[in-house]
């Protein structure tokens, strides 16, 4: 067996047992977020295609030839990859291989062989590396065996003469990315020797000794998977994380992107379990080397219970990067790993990129999600680029007209981009609200703005609004989420002359826009973080409460952050989520409605281990109970009494039809009798100089009562008590009587 392996931080297998340093304990998304099995990858626009797999530090394409791409991350300007050929196979110094077009691949997840006769040549996919090995099926002539394979690379190793041992290959300075392992063979029954490679400086030529080979059992392997030939390797930087949930499977997918070199990123889709967060697969990878991934969006549509990821693929032309949009459809549940995707018409001249996908309430009905994105015209003067959308048919894999989501194009005024839209609408008669940001270029020194605009299930655009602000700063990186009307955005300010994308101050603004309003409704600014360099990533919606949100955010230290605020778009909790000891960045987060948390998503590195962790941030641990005696009529509360709900309530049941009924709260508990008012058997339970407000109201013909009772963030830490008095005649002197007390503790 051969091995291919990227040189990055990797142990001789020998010394595994002593030298193996585990990463640290946490929880993250499993130990090979990277290693995806050997796919088609169909041609794009005419460049690339073909087989492709990939592991932890390396991507491979796979054919008569192999060409196997270390990851070098975004300090290197382009691939270095080293491709192999089999020129030829001889015993005695006569070839014993056929013409090469006369090879049959054969492909099966995880390997790879080139059927040759009596000679299979083979390569096996590892998340360390591809093993290479050469099965002789039968007794060739006598003599030495030479096994030669053609080297392509600007990857260079010192010519080296016949010898057992390692052929190290490096780049221009000097450093160890692939390493050609020592050789070794095995006959039938288990005999082993080693065997001596060369190196020419264009081609590696392996050795067999003839003796050895004339007393082998055959079939005979070049070179099996050996203890002394195994390396051992820690990942690769996980970066530009999006998540969404399926909340009929009770599953996450996760996407992201690594750089094997400047130039060419990887795309992945990573599904998941959320309840904990565990286990999981990478089911969709973007791997070609003919083109870059560089941006990836998930979402959920419930209509046709299937996962959409939009991408970004970009080429480089003779100039500059051209990028289209791509996007795949994944069944709910399917654990099936693909590399397919339907492909969006980009006209000449134009380069269409950073998308962002809105899907569908997974209980909602409709087929459709809403991709933006934005246009850029890289080949006109003055540079300008503008925001556009369409609708996808996730049952036909099909897309709608263009729409245009700004007031009018940007023509040469405007610049557009930033475009965020919320994570998913209620259904087919519902719509999404998008975000974008825009500055007027003919105006010296503009400011950049922020937009909300409403894209209806029928791609009308409406209610294009800019967010109201008294800041002269740059409004930048939105990101906001909610749905059926409710919605919260955050984004930073940036201060002019700024040459970098951190933002000095983080702010968010809650605001309404119900179906069919002509504009939002906007809560007032406030402020999540300030002085220092921050970037926002991500917000998402609690659709339980319908009341809640978090937004997540990283600084220029690699600390990442967690913000949850109320409906009336005060903090709730601030939570640092990560801090120490390595390096934090891009979180992404989303609700889950049967855990009632939210996933925080994030990638960190910490020394030469590359993570992708997962954090839940919970709500406090609170609930109102049921205290105290009552005399008829039982107390409810209507969900938890969280500080910003602002649907909580308190009910009853039991009451007598269409009576009235009051509420009463207070700040503190007492036990009064009621007998000398007429109400023999019932108690006042809450404290009378401590009372807060009554509230009067009517049972329905249920004989049931409901108030909602909106809990202002700043109430947190309120321990507050109700009780209901309610009319029922011939009861008692009175006709009134009172329920138990409900002690509602406010966190």
């Amino acid at each position: 067996m051969r091995s291919f392996i990227p040189y990055l931080s990797v142990l001789p297998g020998a010394a595994l047992a002593a030298q193996t340093v585990a990463p640290p304990t946490a929880p993250d998304l499993g130990a090979t977020p990277f290693l995806t099995p050997i796919r088609a990858v169909a041609t794009d626009s005419d460049l690339g295609g073909g087989l492709w797999a990939s592991g932890a530090n390396y991507k491979v394409a796979l054919g008569e030839s192999v060409a196997f791409y270390p990851v070098l991350g975004e300090q290197a300007p382009k691939n270095l990859p080293l491709r192999w050929r089999t020129r030829d196979i001889a015993v005695g110094g006569e070839s014993v291989l056929g013409p090469l077009a006369a090879a049959n691949g054969h492909a099966s997840d995880w390997r790879f062989e080139l059927r040759r006769g009596a000679i299979t040549e083979a390569y096996d996919v590892r998340n360390d590396g591809v093993e290479q090995t050469f099965v002789l099926h039968s007794r060739p002539a006598q003599g030495d065996l030479v096994i030669t394979g053609d080297i392509d690379s600007e990857l260079v190793a010192p010519a080296s003469p016949y010898q057992h041992g390692d052929l190290s290959f490096r780049d221009s300075a000097g450093k160890e990315r692939v390493r050609y392992g020592a050789a070794t063979a095995i006959d039938a029954v288990g005999r082993r020797v080693a065997m001596e490679s060369c190196y020419d400086g264009r081609a590696i030529s392996l050795r067999l000794c003839g003796d050895w080979l004339a007393s082998a059992t055959f079939p005979v392997v070049v070179d099996p998977l050996l203890a002394s030939t195994t390396l051992f390797s820690n990942g690769s930087a996980i970066n530009g994380l999006d998540v969404a949930r399926d909340d009929g499977s009770n599953q996450l997918m996760t996407v992201y992107r690594r750089a094997s070199a400047a130039s060419d990123h990887d795309g992945f889709g990573y599904l998941v379990g959320d309840s904990p967060v565990s286990g999981g697969t990478t089911v969709f990878s973007d791997l070609d080397a003919a083109w870059s991934t560089r941006h990836l969006s998930v979402a959920f549509v419930g209509g046709t219970n299937k996962w959409i990821i939009a991408l970004e693929r970009s080429v480089m032309g003779a100039t500059t990067a051209v990028s289209s949009l791509r996007y795949h459809l994944h069944a709910s549940g399917d654990p099936t790993p693909s590399t397919a995707v339907e492909y969006i018409y980009t006209p000449l001249g134009e380069s269409w990129t950073t998308p962002d996908v809105g899907g569908l309430l997974a209980s909602g009905t409709g087929d459709q999600a809403l991709l933006v994105f934005r246009i850029e015209y890289p080949f006109n003067a003055p540079y300008n680029s503008d925001v556009y959308a369409v609708l996808v048919d996730t049952t036909h894999g099909t897309e709608s007209a263009l729409i245009q989501l700004a007031s009018g194009p940007a023509g040469t005024t405007y610049d557009r981009g930033s475009m965020r839209v919320n994570r998913e609408s209620g259904g087919a008669s519902h719509s999404w609200v998008i975000a974008y940001t825009e500055i007027n270029r003919t105006i010296v020194d503009d400011d950049i703005d922020l937009f909300v605009a409403r894209v209806a299930a029928d791609g009308t655009v409406s209610a294009r609004i800019a967010v109201p602000s008294p800041s002269p700063d740059h409004k930048v990186s939105p990101a906001l989420d909610g749905r059926n009307g409710r919605y919260l955005l955050t984004h930073g300010l940036r201060a002019f002359g700024h040459g970098n994308a951190w933002s000095h101050t983080i702010v968010s603004r809650r605001f309404d826009f119900a179906e069919g309003a002509n504009v939002p409704s906007f809560g007032p600014a406030v402020t999540l973080a300030s002085a220092g360099e921050f970037f926002v990533t991500d917000t998402a919606f609690d659709s339980v409460t319908r009341s809640h949100w978090v937004s997540t955010y990283y600084d220029s230290g690699w600390n990442i952050y967690a913000t949850r605020m109320g409906y009336d778009g005060l903090i709730d909790e601030s939570a640092t989520v990560y801090n120490s000891p390595g390096a934090g960045s891009s979180p992404t987060v989303c609700f889950n409605d049967d855990a009632r948390h939210f996933h925080v998503l994030y990638p960190v590195v910490e020394g030469a281990f590359h993570i992708v962790r997962a954090r839940s941030l919970v709500y406090a641990d609170t609930a109102a109970t049921v205290q105290g005696s009552g005399c008829g009529g039982t107390i409810n509360a209507i969900d938890i009494p969280y500080a910003g709900h602002e649907f909580f309530g308190v009910g009853a049941s039991g009451l007598m039809s269409n009576t009235p009924a009051v509420l009463l709260c207070s700040a503190g508990v007492a036990n009064l009798p009621l007998a000398s008012f007429g109400m023999p058997g019932c108690n006042l339970l809450l404290a009378p100089e401590t009372l807060l407000f009554t509230l009067n109201t009517t049972s329905n013909p249920a004989g049931t009562v409901q108030v909602t009772l909106p809990l202002p963030t700043p109430i947190a830490g309120l321990d507050v008590y109700f009780q209901w008095a309610h009319f029922s005649f011939g009861a008692n002197p009175a006709h009134m009587l009172a329920t138990r007390r409900l002690a509602v503790p406010v966190r």
